[in-house]
């Protein structure tokens, strides 16, 4: 049903949780993925993320649940905003 869904928003839904990504980690097509102030995502849950292999942007900004480890998971993103800075800016070259 959602198959064909390339940008997805769930800033500020204070209730979703690891278990919800697991989800998420299904939409193939996802190529951006915006998960601000989710305190309940954690390293597991952002090995889901890292399964999309056309996904070029992540907005973590504000999210304290995971660790560098799980950052690990999708650090193949072309654009990744993390918990106070962009992490790896347009040119794809971490800072």
């Amino acid at each position: 049903m959602l198959s064909n869904l390339m940008s997805l928003n769930l800033s500020f839904c204070r209730g979703f949780t690891d278990g919800g990504l697991g989800h998420v980690g299904k939409l193939s097509n996802l190529t951006s993925l915006a998960l601000r102030e989710i305190d309940g995502i954690t390293d597991a849950g952002l090995e889901h993320v890292g399964k999309l292999s056309n996904l070029t942007s992540v907005n973590l900004k504000y999210c304290r649940g995971f660790t560098d480890g799980g950052l690990g998971h999708v650090g193949m993103v072309t654009y990744l905003t993390g918990p106070g800075r962009s992490l790896v800016p347009e040119s794809g070259t971490r800072t």
